[in-house]
């Protein structure tokens, strides 16, 4: 992606509560729950939503949640869950689930990452029909487990170059909103090029993350040319407090549009162009096929 960016105009962004919510008067939710109560996979015996006006609940899972996965390993859900994304893995009825983590806070010594969860669809919708249909206050799923995995997002890094590296997690802070954009969002050939799974850090000077199959991609960092006119300069995206990510049709193919709210750092609003097609060095690489130009197709 060749990036030019242009300061738009001051804005603040809230963060909302992690809720999800699923319609047929049923709420399913992500909790940040400190106290060691959990429910995961929906035990109704630990359910900490008290439904009103004929609404029922149950949690995914919450943090400090330890499910052993079926090759044996055990993964902890880490605290401070923030921004979610989700999309149905091609060819499955799965649902890959990223759960960002806006750590750390001073009572703690874990750094931001992203998790993920893999939920079986079918068997989440039979645990709602099953909480709907019962009986019960709370959303009793009948015990269906529908959790199939749990883990880390991703197991790899590359720059915004495209070039592998080492996950520093020790420099990772408060990974806050996350969105998942589909490829062709917009239609055949416009907007991204493939899915990708778009969040930031929520500091001064911060870094924006992609995250496509398992691999981490920084975006941010410095471009070429002239950086007096525009943030970051010509192919690259300037550091800042991000919060929010909205992609925006061009109604064309060869350009994507992303609009960045900061929540705070220079709280400027900006429009992003890129030209798909582009590394960071300003040279066309055509169709950039393979991993190492991801973003330069995107």
């Amino acid at each position: 992606m060749k990036i030019d960016s242009i300061p738009f105009r001051q804005s603040r962004s809230t963060s909302l509560p992690t809720t999800v919510s699923l319609a047929v008067s049923f709420a399913l939710l992500f909790t940040t729950q400190t106290l060691p109560i959990y429910a995961l996979n929906g035990n109704p015996a630990n359910n900490r939503i008290a439904g009103r006006n004929g609404w029922k609940s149950f949690e995914v899972v919450t943090q400090g949640d330890v499910f052993t996965n079926p090759d044996g390993s055990s993964y902890t859900m880490l605290g401070n869950i923030d921004g979610l994304g989700a999309y149905r893995v091609d060819g499955t009825s799965d649902l890959r689930l990223f759960l960002n983590h806006e750590s750390p806070y001073s009572c703690e010594s874990a750094r931001a990452s992203v998790s993920e969860v893999i939920v079986d669809r079918d068997l989440l919708r039979r645990a709602i029909e099953n909480a709907i249909l019962s009986p019960s206050s709370v959303g009793d799923t009948g015990g269906v487990e529908f959790i199939k995995s749990m883990g880390k997002a991703y197991n790899s890094y590359r720059n915004k170059d495209g070039n592998p590296g080492t996950i520093n997690e020790g420099t990772f802070t408060y990974f806050c909103s996350g969105q998942v954009h589909e490829a062709n969002t917009f239609g055949p050939n416009i907007g991204f090029v493939d899915r990708l799974y778009i969040f930031g850090e929520e500091i001064d000077n911060g870094k924006m993350f992609t995250i496509h199959e398992k691999t981490l991609y920084q975006i941010t960092g410095a471009g070429v040319g002239d950086a007096s006119l525009l943030q970051g300069g010509i192919n690259g995206m300037g550091f800042d407090s991000l919060e929010n990510v909205a992609l925006i049709s061009t109604g064309e193919e060869d350009h994507v549009v992303m609009m960045m709210s900061p929540d705070y750092g220079s709280t400027a609003l900006r429009l992003y162009v890129g030209i798909k097609g582009f590394q960071t060095d300003g040279q066309s690489c055509g169709a950039c096929a393979g991993d190492e130009n991801l973003l330069a197709r995107n």
